[in-house]
């Protein structure tokens, strides 16, 4: 059974499709897509927790200006504080309101910058940078950091600092305002370095994570395409093995002629049966060859029909996916039948080019041809079926044939750009 299946097929060894130790990076598509859905769902959860803050800090002001001293203590008195306290509320229910919609980065940000205006009113009013309220500039300006990437959305926090300085005012500056302004501007901008570091951390770690459940994933692959190659070899190649030799023990019995030529005909018929399962188990085992598999289906085809079909094949090589090794092969096969069945050729040329950027066959007989735009007949489907299998790849199918001059076929598949799998080097 071995020799009839092939003593060239790999052993079945699980070690092959054992992974590398490091798993290899993502690509680029699919590192974009886990970091835009990690980012997202970051976003929102964290928006989620900012909400609950701000309604913990405005329930507090609002207790704390219904209070007169302490209200006096904080400036929140005067018709300007329920205008202000009032924006605040409303800023924050929009922001939480928006949060699912297209709108809600936007509002988020519109109501952190009337919090850092709010928070800058507050400073003024209970000592400036040296208000006991100070350190709330720290905790919006991490807010910020953790909710937006982009560096100029920490400016409003920032300024917060300036504006608590009195620099906006025509007030002159004491020195030992403008020493705490680049005290907590500096401690600002190493908090923000952190958090910024501290979050590259975690998406690194999010990759990773996302890399090793992606190789265990192409693992599951291969194994069950290992699994399945072997069910296949043992079982149907078994059968079939079997049939092939009570095949040859049935000829060597009869001598009719008629009985020895069906035998004949069902023994060919059993072998390319087991060539057509040899290819399949290559494919499982990602171990087919095109331009070896085009040579040898030519010669075989050629020596069972009388064929004249000259192979040649060209080209520096293309790294093909299942799928467009699969079609190519598959366009092959039903041109070489076209041509012995219907064309009633007598010469076959078969021309493969193997290059970087996909693999173009070109399939030529000169035989009778047809109406290349007449509709096939009822129950005829192999020229649709060629063109379904090319574009589903990304290829393409050209048919040009005419009455008496033979028809021609030029099928075009492109490379994938695929990431290597782990635990097998690259060709």
């Amino acid at each position: 059974m071995h020799l009839l299946l092939g003593a060239d097929e790999p052993p079945y060894d699980r070690g092959v499709l054992t992974p590398s130790a490091a798993p290899l990076p993502l690509a680029p598509a699919i590192r974009d897509a886990a970091l835009v859905a990690l980012r997202a769902d970051r976003f929102d959860r964290r928006a989620r927790v900012l909400f609950a803050v701000r309604c913990c800090l405005l329930s507090g002001l609002l207790l704390a200006s219904l209070e007169p001293a302490l209200a006096r203590s904080l400036g929140l008195v005067g018709p300007a504080a329920p205008a202000v306290l009032g924006g605040l509320a409303l800023s924050t229910a929009a922001s939480r309101l928006l949060l699912a919609g297209s709108l809600g980065r936007l509002a988020t940000f519109a109501s952190l910058c009337l919090d850092a205006a709010a928070l800058a009113q507050l400073l003024l009013a209970t000592g400036g940078l040296f208000s006991p309220l100070v350190g709330t500039q720290l905790v919006l300006l991490a807010a910020t950091a953790l909710l937006f990437r982009h560096p100029a959305t920490a400016a409003p926090a920032l300024l917060v600092l300036p504006a608590a300085a009195g620099l906006h005012g025509p007030t002159q500056v004491e020195p030992a305002d403008l020493f705490l302004l680049g005290w907590y501007g500096a401690l600002g901008l190493l908090a923000l370095a952190a958090l910024r570091w501290l979050q590259g951390r975690d998406e690194e770690a999010h990759l990773a994570a996302a890399a090793l459940e992606e190789a265990g994933r192409q693992r599951a692959v291969l194994e069950e395409r290992a699994r399945l190659s072997r069910e296949i070899h043992d079982g149907v190649g078994a059968a079939l093995s079997t049939l092939v030799l009570q095949a040859e023990l049935a000829g060597t019995r009869v001598s009719a002629g008629n009985a020895s030529g069906e035998i004949a005909g069902l023994r060919d018929t059993a072998e390319e049966a087991i060539e057509e399962l040899r290819r399949s188990v290559r494919l499982l085992r990602d171990d087919f060859e095109p331009g070896r598999a085009v040579d040898e289906h030519c010669r075989r085809f050629a020596a069972r029909t009388g064929l004249d079909v000259r192979c040649t094949i060209a080209g520096p090589g293309a790294r093909l996916g299942g799928p467009q090794q699969l079609a190519l092969f598959r366009v092959l096969q039903e041109s070489l039948q076209n041509a012995a069945r219907h064309a009633r050729a007598t010469t076959v040329t078969v021309d493969l080019q193997l290059l970087p950027e996909g693999a173009l066959l070109h399939v030529r007989d000169d035989g009778v041809g047809f109406a290349a735009g007449a509709p096939a007949p009822a129950g005829h489907y192999g020229l649709r079926g060629m063109r379904e299998r090319a574009t589903g790849c990304g290829g393409r199918l050209e048919v040009r044939s005419e009455p008496g001059s033979g028809t021609s076929i030029d099928l075009f598949l492109p490379a994938p750009a695929r990431a290597t799998v782990p635990g097998r080097s690259a060709r």
